[in-house]
Formats: structure tokens, sequence, C-alpha cells
């Protein structure tokens, strides 16, 4: 049951940020400012989605695997770094760029925030996604070990 929740969890995390990246970067080419206001409002939002899913994911995963292994020594190290950029950084960045956004504040300060979130959300996509590539493989080589699967 742990290991369902555990990649639930983190498959929706996934796909949380391939949202956010996906939704910001056609809101910012191709939409109006007012959709830009609708995305950057919905992002923000989505944060109270974001960071306790985000926090299942760590918590989950530290109940898994044992510390010895190398390949979840390697998936705690890059989960931590994306819990820390998912709290620290890109919670108050959807926050800041939304109510610029909503005031009408899309000027040369916004873009630069925004192009730091874009940045950290990337970042933080490739390194859930090789967290979850290692969690297949892991799972995979508990199978063939006959370990629980």
């Amino acid at each position: 049951m742990l290991r369902t929740v555990h990649a639930v969890a983190g498959a929706l995390v996934f796909v949380l940020l391939l949202a956010f990246l996906g939704t910001t970067v056609v809101a910012e080419l191709l939409l109006t400012e007012q959709a830009l206001v609708c995305v950057k409002r919905a992002i923000a939002w989505a944060m109270a989605l974001y960071v306790p899913l985000l926090l299942l994911t760590w918590a989950s995963g530290a109940a898994l695997g044992p510390a010895d292994d190398p390949v979840v020594a390697r998936k705690r190290r890059r989960t931590h770094l994306v819990v820390v950029k998912g709290v620290v950084v890109l919670v108050p960045l959807a926050i800041f760029l939304y109510l610029r956004a909503r005031a009408g504040a899309v000027d040369a300060l916004f873009y630069t925030v925004q192009a730091a979130e874009l940045v950290v959300g990337a970042a933080n996509a490739v390194l859930v996604g090789l967290n979850i590539r290692d969690g297949v493989r892991l799972r995979a080589r508990d199978r063939r070990l006959g370990g629980r699967a």
C-alpha cells in the first residue's frame, strides 16, 4: 500500500510540475494578459495540492527504502532538493507572480521572476522524472529478486 501511495503521489507531483510549466509557456506566448492572470491564479491555488503531495512523496519514500541502497540514497538526495526548491522557491514565486499579474504589473521584474520560476520548475521536473525512473528500476529489481513489488 505504501508503495502505491508513494508512486501515485510522485506521479501527481510530476504531472503538476509539467502542467505548471506547460500552461505558463502557453499563457506567456499565446494568450492575453487576462488569461495569464487566470493561469497564474490557478498555479498559485494548485500549490495547495502540490505541497502536500510533495511532502507525501518525500515521507512515503523515506519510509520505503533502506538507507544503504545507493539508488535509494540518490533518490533521497534528489527528493530533498525538490522539496526545498518546491516549498522555499516555487510556492513564493507562484504567489508573487499571481499577485503581480493580477495587479497588471507584467513588467521586467515579472518576466525575470517568471524565468527563475521556469528554470527551477524545469529542474524539479527533471529531478522528479529521474526519481520515477529509478523507482521503476527499483521495483523491477525487487521483483527479479523475489521481493515485494
